[in-house]
């Protein structure tokens, strides 16, 4: 006869909070996800009094309504804002939980590394964080995924 195991609510909440994770991961390789930003922050290098380059801190988060694409199939993302970004992804790196790296070329040549974090609010709703690192400037989306309709 075989035994069930018993589970807390806590393990079972873990447990299908990693069930989902994973899941997620594997649609990376492999399906279209869209998201909608909701809001974005920049951030940039400027010069100091002795003219070096540094980072200043990030902006205000201001609203924005850009889409972004992760195109798993065509090994592509795209950002649809005021001008439209295209990064071809070279490598993907899925072996942090809830975190994702994209390493990237886009299109002027220049190699990068995007990355998308799955985070939650306070109230327990997930939401992801985008971040573009340039050179000389960065910027974070703050998204939602927008489900199959």
């Amino acid at each position: 006869m075989m035994k069930c195991l018993k589970m807390s609510k806590k393990h079972k909440y873990f447990l299908i909070f990693g069930i989902i994770t994973t899941l997620f991961q594997l649609q990376l390789n492999s399906q279209v996800l869209k998201f909608k930003a909701f809001s974005l922050s920049t951030k940039v290098k400027e010069l100091d009094d002795n003219l070096d380059l540094i980072w200043q801190d990030w902006d205000d988060w201001r609203d924005n309504s850009s889409l972004i694409i992760i195109d798993g199939k065509k090994d592509r993302i795209k950002i649809f804002a005021n001008k439209t970004l295209v990064f071809d992804i070279v490598k993907y790196n899925e072996e942090v939980q809830d975190e994702f790296y994209f390493y990237c070329i886009d299109d002027e040549g220049n190699e990068l590394k995007l990355e998308l974090y799955k985070k939650r609010t306070k109230e327990g709703k997930v939401y992801f964080q985008f971040y573009i690192r340039k050179e000389d400037i960065q910027a974070v989306y703050n998204l939602k995924l927008l489900e199959d309709e």
